[in-house]
């Protein structure tokens, strides 16, 4: 039963420090954006819940998932490699290595958001 599950979405935005701060203009953009990627979700009857936090991606998360007691992460990754990767880390791994919760990795092109 779908019922019983609940869904939350989060959307990162890397800035600084600070994961408390005033909500800004473009915040809602995002909360308009996860609202349209969890509308099917919601008329499934599933729970959905949207957050969005500043901060580095996989801290937020972990701190996310702790504080809330998730037990699944399902995350979408870009598949760098190389040189891109090691710039910029991977979240995905990241998150993987930091968490006791289980992390499902899906394609991008695999989220329906209608």
């Amino acid at each position: 039963n779908l019922g019983a599950i609940e869904l939350s979405m989060l959307e990162l935005a890397e800035a600084g420090l600070s994961r408390h701060v005033q909500r800004e203009p473009e915040d809602d953009h995002l909360v308009n954006y996860l609202n349209k990627v969890a509308k099917p979700y919601r008329q499934e009857g599933l729970t959905v819940e949207t957050v969005v936090m500043e901060g580095t991606p996989a801290r937020s998360i972990l701190d996310f998932a702790e504080a809330e007691e998730v037990e699944l992460i399902v995350m979408t990754t870009h598949g760098r490699t190389g040189l891109r990767r090691w710039v910029y880390g991977s979240v995905t791994e990241k998150v993987m290595r930091g968490t006791n919760a289980a992390v499902l990795i899906i394609r991008p092109n695999e989220v329906q958001s209608n």
